[in-house]
């Protein structure tokens, strides 16, 4: 099972009934993606469908089977060593859901550590485009250096600022912002 429909089933297990339609809208995802997820998650046994000729429009709701392979190998999915910040994230969203204390986890350093190494990364694509200016593609080859390391930075600014914002507040307040989300 993928991050993702981990993610997914974290949230059913909460809200109980959801659409594809509320989960792509209220946590940004790819409808395609949001509804594959859904439908695999079906397949599995570990969601059943409810209604609804159209994909987005048919509710899912978590089954005994889904919960059971959610509450005993949730970190096992998302938390296997993974250094990407959307998994991390996932994993700090889906112990929010499930009520498990995620900065026993060590999630601000985690989150800090990949930052420092995306930082790296930027900059060794800066340093080799700007070696290779000479050749006829060196006008090409700065740009997308230079667009990947800005993305890169950007998405490093964030994990910083998400890991001194986890370490602020405690995971409680996560929680209460939910009442803020649109129908799932």
């Amino acid at each position: 099972m993928e991050s993702l429909e981990t993610l997914l089933l974290g949230v059913m297990d909460k809200e109980g009934t959801v659409t594809a339609h509320g989960l792509y809208r209220n946590l940004i995802l790819s409808p395609a993606s949001t509804i594959r997820a859904l439908q695999r998650l079906s397949r599995l046994g570990f969601a059943s469908r409810e209604g609804g000729e159209r994909a987005r429009r048919t509710a899912y709701r978590i089954t005994d089977e889904g919960r059971t392979a959610l509450h005993r190998g949730w970190r096992e999915y998302v938390w296997s060593g993974r250094s990407d910040p959307e998994e991390i994230m996932r994993f700090i969203t889906l112990a929010d859901l499930l009520g498990t204390d995620w900065q026993s986890e060590d999630c601000p350093s985690r989150l800090r550590d990949i930052a420092g190494e995306r930082r790296a990364r930027a900059s060794a694509l800066l340093t080799t485009a700007r070696r290779q200016r000479k050749s006829v593609l060196s006008r090409y080859r700065l740009w997308r250096a230079l667009s990947e390391a800005g993305k890169i930075q950007g998405e490093s600014q964030a994990l910083d600022d998400i890991a001194n914002m986890l370490e602020k507040e405690p995971s409680d307040d996560a929680r209460s912002d939910d009442s803020e989300m649109r129908s799932w």
